[in-house]
């Protein structure tokens, strides 16, 4: 008599095993395909938001000649009894997508009420614009007035606002303000960037100059922005004396080298944001923000530096700065004490 055929009852302990990883991984794919494409939507919003913010800026212009003083995520933009957009958009959260920050948009109004700034961040790249921070202006999406050479310094030296892309002397990039890796340029150990159109500065006399820089060692007198050799023709910022928290700018913008960042003011393990501003009569000095100092400058005075822009290091083969660097940008204006707050804000 032939023996009967068992019926199986159910899975083995391994078939459940290997079942319940199968869901899982299933599971984890779905969830990252979600969680790309919720990303990927907030881009595309922040791209949109701006074009109708833009739209909006534009009809108040036609009507006051000049654009608003302020634009407030989340509020109306109003003049008297006329509404141009009753809710100014709001970054969509989380803000954080990608190598962006933590922030909510901003608004400055530039060059006395005739252009503006908004700067706003994609997690990555939307509507035809790049991955990372972003600015728009009354010339489009992708540009800030006067911004005439811009280094994110995140994984290259290219510029981000023009053709002047720099030249790494020894690749290395370490972690950004924001935890991202290669976020930053590390100047340790000699490494450099050379950037060599001059005309960026030589011979102007208004100017900004903004950094974010973080200092992991000391070297008397290294420069962390400098142009033209050693003399007369030099311009730079630089750590100096003999603390290790002192940072000097020194150029032919006024005829002596002065302090704007004095003694206890740029810590070193810490990341701060720096600007210089020059206005044809007036330099003053900002960080995180908020002003430091100031200092008249000379009548006619103007940046002298006729050789290359050094990032890192005076010049070639002199003393090295050690430290981070992001996010360099170089304006043919000078930023208002607002607009100066509000890159640091939407950057920080």
């Amino acid at each position: 008599m032939p023996t009967p055929i068992k019926q199986r009852s159910g899975f083995t302990i391994i078939e459940v095993l290997i079942i319940v990883g199968i869901i899982g991984i299933i599971a984890a794919l779905v969830t990252i395909s979600i969680t790309n494409s919720r990303a990927r939507s907030r881009d595309a919003k922040r791209v949109a938001d701006i074009r109708q913010w833009q739209t909006a800026l534009d009809l108040y212009y036609a009507n006051n000649t000049a654009y608003p003083t302020y634009a407030t995520p989340g509020n109306a933009l109003l003049d008297g009894a006329t509404t141009y957009m009753n809710v100014i958009p709001q970054n969509p959260t989380p803000y954080n997508d990608g190598r962006c920050p933590n922030n909510e948009y901003t608004y400055s109004q530039a060059s006395g009420g005739s252009d503006y700034t908004i700067n706003f961040c994609l997690g990555a790249a939307a509507g035809g614009q790049p991955a990372g921070l972003n600015a728009a202006s009354l010339k489009g999406l992708g540009t800030a007035p006067g911004l005439v050479g811009w280094w994110k310094l995140d994984g290259n030296a290219l510029d981000s606002a023009g053709s002047n892309n720099g030249t790494v002397s020894a690749s290395s990039w370490g972690t950004g303000r924001y935890g991202e890796s290669n976020g930053a340029f590390d100047s340790n150990n000699g490494r450099y960037i050379t950037i060599t159109d001059n005309s960026l500065l030589n011979g102007k006399t208004t100017l900004s100059i903004s950094l974010w820089l973080k200092r992991t060692g000391f070297n008397v007198w290294a420069d962390f922005f400098s142009s033209g050799n050693d003399g007369a023709d030099r311009e730079r910022f630089e750590d100096a004396g003999v603390e290790g928290n002192i940072a000097e700018f020194s150029s032919g913008l006024k005829a002596s080298s002065f302090t704007l960042y004095g003694n206890g003011v740029v810590s070193t393990g810490a990341w701060h944001h720096l600007v210089v501003t020059a206005d044809g009569s007036t330099i003053k000095s900002y960080k995180d923000g908020a002003l430091i100092n100031s200092n008249l400058q000379d009548s006619g005075g103007a940046w002298n530096g006729t050789g290359n822009i050094y990032l890192g290091q005076r010049y070639p083969l002199y003393t090295n700065w050690n430290g981070l660097l992001a996010d360099v940008r170089i304006y043919n204006r000078a930023l208002s004490a607002q607009e100066v707050a509000d890159l640091y804000n939407a950057t920080k």
